[in-house]
């Protein structure tokens, strides 16, 4: 019981220093100038004249669900409707398919098939960075829809924006 004890107020202790430094991003964030504001929504290159003819049948289900939520804020833990951070959005638009994914980036990604970048199709989970720490879904035509970080909304962006670590099928 002791060691249980002992475990709860360091989860404790680490989860109120998670808070300070989400805080601390936050507060940033939001005091940057409007040119740096306009660099920190654009970090990714996102591409916004998205012609859904292009994407044709691939703009159906999951891919969809997520699309249309562009625009939408991003918020830490969100899981929807109105605010998503990337693995919150991924599994929203999966249960708008009444399909029901892992929650986490890092589960996501070792939840489903496994699929080489180079066959990639929409709906599709691309993760990134050492740990996947992000996740977005793959569109079609090279980009992803994600939601990156505070302050930045749900946009879609070059799929190669990042540096990718794998991506899953469900």
């Amino acid at each position: 019981k002791s060691e249980l004890e002992k475990e709860k107020d360091a989860v404790i202790a680490e989860r109120a220093d998670l808070e300070q430094r989400q805080w601390q991003i936050e507060e940033r964030v939001d005091s940057l100038s409007r040119d740096l504001r306009a660099a920190w929504e654009n970090q990714n290159s996102p591409i916004s004249d998205i012609d859904l003819a292009d994407l044709g049948a691939n703009a159906t289900g999951a891919v969809a669900a997520a699309l249309s939520k562009q625009g939408s804020p991003y918020s830490w833990g969100a899981t929807g409707p109105s605010a998503f951070d990337c693995s919150g959005l991924m599994a929203w638009a999966y249960q708008q398919q009444g399909k029901s994914i892992p929650r986490t980036s890092q589960a996501q990604i070792a939840g489903g098939q496994t699929v080489s970048i180079s066959d990639l199709q929409p709906g599709d989970i691309v993760g990134y960075y050492p740990g996947v720490t992000h996740v977005g879904m793959y569109i079609g035509n090279g980009q992803i829809v994600h939601a990156s970080t505070y302050g930045v909304p749900v946009q879609v962006v070059p799929v190669d924006s990042m540096p990718i670590t794998g991506a899953s099928r469900y």
